[in-house]
């Protein structure tokens, strides 16, 4: 097994990320604003290498690109309605087109976001549950 080189470095003034320096690994953690966090990434990535030694670090996922502002229920690649949320898409939420398959977000830089999918008319099984406005659900 090669030697490990899992580091956390800054990203810039505020944000930081893990990276790993391990032969042509690919993995690089999405930014976090607390080093702890990066940290806790680095150390998972770490765990990762010594359970698969020798295997590749899988191609991240297409990335995350911002949605317009002015149409966010459209795709901003394709400009297909691709949000049937009564047009207006939830912002935590990453859609994806089911034109194109570009994935959006209200800010793609946000470490929290979830997975919505596909979530036009002719793909309603992969829309989010919307959240019980009183907090009962």
């Amino acid at each position: 097994m090669p030697h490990l080189v899992v580091k956390v470095e800054p990203f810039s003034d505020r944000w930081h990320i893990a990276i790993c320096r391990t032969g042509t690994c690919l993995f690089v953690s999405p930014r976090q604003v607390v080093k702890v966090a990066a940290k806790e990434a680095a150390a998972h990535h770490r765990q990762w290498h010594r359970a698969n030694p020798g295997a590749e670090w899988p191609a991240s996922a297409q990335p995350v690109v911002e949605w317009n502002h002015d149409k966010s229920h459209r795709c901003p690649a394709c400009h297909t309605a691709a949000v049937d949320l009564d047009g207006h898409p939830q912002a935590g939420w990453i859609y994806t087109c089911c034109r194109c398959k570009t994935r959006f977000a209200d800010d793609p830089g946000d470490s929290l976001l979830r997975e919505a999918g596909i979530c036009c008319t002719e793909h309603p099984t992969g829309r989010p549950a919307t959240p019980d406005p009183k907090g009962t659900s």
